[in-house]
């Protein structure tokens, strides 16, 4: 089908760079044939259009639409978005993507990608398409609008920290409190919640007598949130820029900032909304991209000076976001940094470079425009389905695993916290290299990172990786249409449950060892394992080691009951770890104390380990037995590393209980050591 007939080069005039828009045309019927107009304007001379930011879609499933006069295949997804777009009378001017940009030619892309961030902003709004109307959009628009009224003045109270703050608890609890009372003196009707009721026992019901979202509510909007829309990491960069923003799903439409306020409400209100892992909810990019454009908003209409993220601080957060083309995972940001840093940068769109090229620069001038070596803290990940020829220190952005280890700098970055309102970002300060905070470091060729530092510690003992089971009640629910599917996936879930629960039995053997009680710092061993397994999240204290009892009496029957195998009962096999699970949950729902809870999600999906010369420490999965731990300039963690020949490769980022703050940094010892 024709496509490139439609298309002239586009040129630069004295009016600045050109770029492309679409016109709209009406149409009485719903299936009358889809038709456009194509025509360049100058960029900066425009500002009268909206532009449109969805999912490509399946690229092989395409259907016709006309543009000036010409059959052009667009896909699915953009020819149902543009059908829901028409209006009856009246043309509409629109910037699309696919059809605005000549995807055939790699010049021109190049040149466009670099437009986008004026494409966006000068854009009279964005319309976000969701896709059809469905069952779960059904209920999340008018759930959110419902939300949205019933609890504005909440929402405008809280703060984001408050979601994983360490005493979030109190805290939402007070607020909805004060808000409830608040109502009540208002004159509204506040009914009090009755014994007994179970807000997950009414499925068709998505909010409470008091307005609060039910489980059921919020685990439809969870569903929801799994549109392929949300997935995508090109589309963080077209809210973020836009003035105005709204989203779309079939007819329905409301404007971003309620859509958000929605969600957000629901997570607050809901009453087991916040019970699992933070990992699961944050991955995606609706809170990413929602918080990163709440924060250029701040930036842009505040008087004093706001920070925004650097691209690393962009990387991190949109991992888990997926793009047809995997250098996109960086050049799809680049409209987002700010424009100071760009220009410093310099990383300019190159479809004609490999993805490996595309990675390794973006690696190189991020470690050089930020004097620090931050990003070699990132957890590193292959890719199953794309094998890259790419330096340790590099990392690979085109994938993250799921579930996957939560970043043992912070689950959420400074720029996602309202400093003005929390004090304290949940992002962890380490100073591992002490004063020397800022680095130097040389490259040798293109694949060689020369950095300055020493070998502190190698790996002397360790335990098996923490997992944790991924299932939840929609899990469950798609699973019960059948004994066997509900029989299989409920051993699945309490034999992984019962590993947890043995896992972690034995990283408290291991950390509790009398022979290492006083520690290192001259804490006592439990002191030492309650900060460790928080990775130093929780503040030190006796309310710390209160919560850190508290949470361990989850063990007590899972201690016992290994202790009961250990001394005979081996031919329970693997059966014994559904009791396992069980005594374990029962004890967990029953004492179990949930800031400790939430703050072990740093420890999943890695090791516990004990250093020759003592260190309690967290390290990658990956790690093994003689690893050797590193300090270097620049760097806010210890790293583990593996020996290959004169040179060594990057295993990953470490919490070493005692060296954090720069306890072991001594300059003099530092000598020159290549990552390759």
């Amino acid at each position: 089908m024709a496509g490139s007939a439609i298309y002239s080069p586009l040129k630069n005039g004295p009016e600045g760079p050109s770029f492309r828009l679409l016109t709209l045309h009406p149409a009485q019927e719903s299936t009358d044939p889809l038709r456009c107009t194509v025509v360049e304007q100058a960029l900066l001379q425009c500002d009268d259009y909206e532009a449109l930011s969805y999912c490509w879609g399946d690229v092989t499933d395409k259907l016709p639409i006309y543009c000036n006069d010409q059959p052009f295949a667009a896909t699915r997804s953009l020819e149902t978005a543009l059908r829901h777009l028409r209006h009856e009378d009246d043309d509409r001017c629109l910037w699309i993507d696919a059809v605005c940009i000549n995807q055939d030619d790699v010049s021109e892309r190049n040149i466009q990608v670099l437009l986008m961030r004026s494409i966006y902003r000068n854009a009279s709004r964005v319309i976000v398409w969701l896709g059809k109307d469905e069952h779960d959009s059904q209920v999340v628009f008018p759930l959110c609008q419902r939300m949205y009224e019933e609890h504005s003045e909440l929402y405008n109270e809280m703060d984001y920290a408050m979601l994983w703050g360490r005493d979030r608890d109190d805290r939402i609890k007070q607020k909805l409190e004060e808000h409830r009372l608040r109502m009540a003196g208002d004159g509204d009707s506040v009914e009090e919640p009755r014994d007994g009721d179970d807000m997950g026992s009414q499925p068709e019901t998505d909010d409470d007598d008091n307005g609060n979202a039910t489980d059921s509510g919020f685990h439809t909007f969870l569903r929801f949130l799994r549109r392929p829309w949300f997935q995508r990491c090109w589309v963080v960069q077209e809210l973020c820029l836009a003035k105005e923003a709204f989203a779309m799903c079939g007819p329905r439409v409301m404007p971003w900032d309620i859509f958000f306020a929605g969600y957000y409400l629901c997570l607050l209100t809901s009453k087991n909304a916040l019970t699992g892992r933070p990992e699961q909810i944050i991955r995606g990019n609706f809170l990413a991209a929602t918080s990163l454009r709440l924060a250029m908003t701040r930036a842009r209409d505040s008087t004093t000076n706001v920070d925004l993220p650097d691209l690393l601080g962009l990387l991190w957060p949109t991992r888990s976001l997926e793009a047809t083309d995997p250098r996109d995972k960086v050049y799809s940001l680049l409209g987002l940094i700010p424009e100071s840093e760009a220009d410093a940068m310099r990383i300019m769109p190159d479809y004609a470079a490999s993805i490996e090229e595309c990675y390794l620069q973006a690696a190189t001038k991020i470690i050089w425009q930020s004097k620090t070596l931050d990003i070699l803290t990132t957890d590193r990940m292959k890719n199953p389905h794309l094998q890259l020829d790419l330096p340790t220190w590099v990392p690979n952005w085109s994938y993250l695993s799921s579930p996957a280890p939560v970043s043992i700098l912070g689950v959420i970055e400074s720029w996602l916290v309202d400093v003005e309102s929390d004090p304290e970002p949940l992002s962890r300060q380490y100073r591992a290299s002490g004063s020397a905070s800022h680095c130097t470091p040389e490259l040798i060729g293109t694949r060689i990172l020369r950095l300055s530092g020493y070998i502190l510690d190698s790996m002397a003992k360790m335990e098996a990786v923490l997992t944790v089971p991924q299932g939840d009640n929609e899990a469950l629910a798609a699973n019960m249409t059948s004994f066997r599917g509900a029989s299989s996936f409920l051993t699945n879930l309490f034999t992984g449950l019962g590993s947890y629960f043995e896992t972690l039995v034995k990283w408290e053997h291991l950390a509790m060892d009398k022979k290492y009680d006083p520690y290192l710092t001259g804490e006592s061993a439990e002191e030492a394992f309650a900060s460790t397994m928080s990775v130093g999240s929780i503040q030190d204290g006796p309310i710390t080691l209160e919560q850190f009892e508290t949470w361990r009496t989850t063990l007590r029957w899972p201690r016992k009951l290994m202790k009961l195998r250990y001394l005979g009962a081996h031919h329970l096999g693997a059966a014994y770890k559904i009791p396992l699970a069980a005594l374990g949950m029962l004890t967990s729902k029953a004492r179990g104390d949930r800031t400790f809870s939430t703050s072990t999600e740093f420890t999943l999906y890695r090791r516990l380990a004990r250093t020759r010369m003592g260190y309690l420490t967290v390290v990658p999965a990956e790690s093994c037995p003689g690893d050797p731990v590193a300090l270097f300039e620049g760097c806010k963690t210890p790293l583990v590393l593996k020996e290959r020949g004169n040179q060594w490769e990057l295993v990953g980022p470490a919490y070493v209980h005692g060296v954090m703050q720069g306890e072991a940094w001594d300059d003099k010892r530092c000598v020159s050591i290549d990552l390759v």
